[in-house]
């Protein structure tokens, strides 16, 4: 990870000026978020962004007294965005805490869940279990359950989570996050092995069984599986022109439907 020594002169100042308005608790844990998202960075004007969003998401404005409501960050306010937004109700006899779900950059997945678990948020990002075959070995791979999105619980407040290094934005319903729930999180949990998701296997192709087209100028027509052919290819029977026809495709390009 970057330190405050390998870091350029002007950006250890620029994060050190930043940090100053904060909490003093918030100070530290923001320094390490910000030199975590620099690390790679290249261009002055790219690095004053990261560390904009980083900053949104330590900052706590005061109240404001003529509204009841936060105050907006002077100079860091992202253009458009409301003013005054309420925080989440707490519940009767103890705190609101919510699921919601959270639209991450792409190719910096691990950085978003690395700043939001900094900052203080529970997240939750399931991964397949995709075990193939690939020249003639057995390979495991591990994709995401919902490529470019992530669970964040809710418990204070969701405004830093939105602007943490490496979040889009939150699935709104409305001016808050819409809310996933704890029956759609605990299904998921409660289909892991091993922290991973198994998918059901897909049924055998037998001769006779329907299949679905899913590549090519037929994408979606329904056939029927006739029979294998060399080099991993199937013979399917398609309804085309008031007639059936033989046609040739990869197995990949097909799926039986169930």
């Amino acid at each position: 990870m970057a330190t405050s020594a390998s870091l350029d002169p002007d950006l250890d100042a620029l994060i050190s000026r930043l940090a100053g308005p904060l909490l003093p608790a918030d100070r530290a844990a923001f320094r390490v978020a910000a030199e975590s998202a620099l690390i790679g960075c290249g261009g002055e004007g790219l690095a004053y962004r990261i560390l904009r969003d980083v900053w949104r998401g330590y900052f706590h404005p005061p109240p404001d007294p003529r509204l009841g409501q936060p105050r907006g960050a002077v100079g860091l306010r992202r253009p458009g965005s409301a003013r005054g937004r309420s925080r989440s109700p707490p519940a009767a006899g103890g705190l609101s805490m919510y699921w919601c779900a959270a639209r991450l950059q792409g190719h910096r997945e691990g950085l978003a869940l690395h700043c939001l678990e900094l900052a203080g948020y529970e997240t939750y990002y399931p991964r397949l279990r995709d075990r193939r075959i690939r020249h003639g070995r057995r390979i495991e791979l591990r994709p995401a359950l919902f490529p470019g999105y992530a669970f964040v619980l809710i418990q204070l407040q969701w405004h830093a989570a939105r602007w943490t290094a490496g979040v889009i934005n939150l699935i709104m319903d409305g001016v808050v996050p819409a809310r996933v729930p704890d029956d759609v999180i605990a299904e998921i949990r409660g289909r892991e092995v091993d922290g991973l998701i198994n998918l059901a296997p897909s049924p055998p192709l037998r001769r006779g069984a329907r299949v679905r087209i899913l590549r090519g100028p037929f994408t979606g027509h329904l056939a029927i599986f006739a029979d294998m052919r060399p080099r991993q290819r199937v013979e399917i029977l398609l309804q085309l022109l008031g007639g059936e026809q033989r046609v040739t495709l990869a197995k990949k390009d097909i799926e039986v439907v169930r």
